[in-house]
């Protein structure tokens, strides 16, 4: 079916990877960006400003819309901004929300949670995506600068396995439920088609670029003082810190078969990601 789509956050991960899907698909949809003049995204697809910290915007990126992509306000406490935002849209007729892993198993009264229960509440068809660890944090994310410039892997734990995905399998799925036309909600936890651990990654992307990567465990009071010291908030630390201690406690491994059920084929391999975007792992 044909819907208007608004895509926030549309300059990142997945924001970039659901524009080309939908592009592909021959799909109308606006592009949601903070600053119109730092927009990166291909021109022929409309732009629109959209700040979750200026109402003003809201309005005006939403015209016209009838489904979307809802990223969570960079705030500590998502869930006020997006009770607003969904209060003024009665006219939507699908959500689509990026949330994270695990998240179901927090109490609905912690920030990430709070966030999905008030989609939940909306009273509008939703999908709320639950993926786990992204591919592309070793290319362009926070653990690419020590890959690229000392052959270092950081993780919160070498052993234990994660089933990583591909930021542009949660972007199939994610267009994919912005048209869906059943009128039931879902969750749906997203991951790869296996489980690795740092070191498997790190043979993997040592193999593609030619040198050894060696992997370095930080522990879980670094994570946190690391993220302190680059400026977050007491409450993205602690985000940031329960996302690493799922993994190091080994709860990330499970393998769902979600992205091959609703798009047909399986999931990305890590092994074709890294041959893909060798150039990110060098230097």
């Amino acid at each position: 079916m044909q819907r208007k789509i608004l895509v926030t956050g549309a300059n990142g991960k997945v924001g970039t990877s659901l524009s080309e899907a939908l592009q592909k698909m021959g799909q109308p949809h606006v592009l949601g960006v903070r600053n119109l003049d730092c927009a990166t995204q291909d021109g022929s697809v409309e732009r629109r400003c959209f700040d979750w910290d200026d109402q003003a915007t809201w309005t005006r990126a939403l015209d016209g819309v009838q489904a979307l992509y809802l990223i969570k306000p960079p705030h500590d406490e998502p869930a006020p901004a997006i009770k607003e935002l969904l209060a003024s849209c009665s006219h939507l007729e699908r959500i689509v929300m990026m949330s994270e892993i695990h998240c179901q198993a927090q109490n609905d009264s912690e920030p990430q949670r709070a966030a999905e229960v008030v989609v939940e509440r909306s009273g509008i068809s939703f999908c709320i995506l639950r993926p786990n660890w992204f591919f592309q944090n070793y290319t362009t994310g926070s653990y690419a600068p020590k890959i690229r410039q000392q052959s270092i892997l950081e993780t919160a734990s070498a052993s234990q396995p994660v089933s990583y995905i591909d930021v542009r399998d949660v972007a199939a799925v994610a267009a994919l439920e912005l048209l869906n036309d059943d009128e039931r909600s879902q969750h749906l936890p997203l991951t790869g088609r296996e489980a690795l651990t740092s070191r498997d990654l790190a043979d993997i992307i040592g193999s593609v670029v030619g040198r050894p990567i060696s992997v370095s465990e930080i522990p879980l009071p670094d994570i946190r003082a690391r993220i302190l010291a680059r400026g977050g908030s007491e409450a993205t630390a602690d985000f940031i810190v329960g996302l690493s201690r799922n993994i190091a406690e080994g709860r990330n491994a499970g393998v769902t078969d979600t992205v091959e059920r609703l798009t047909g084929r399986k999931p990305i391999s890590f092994s074709t990601f890294a041959s893909e975007y060798a150039r990110y792992f060098n230097d």
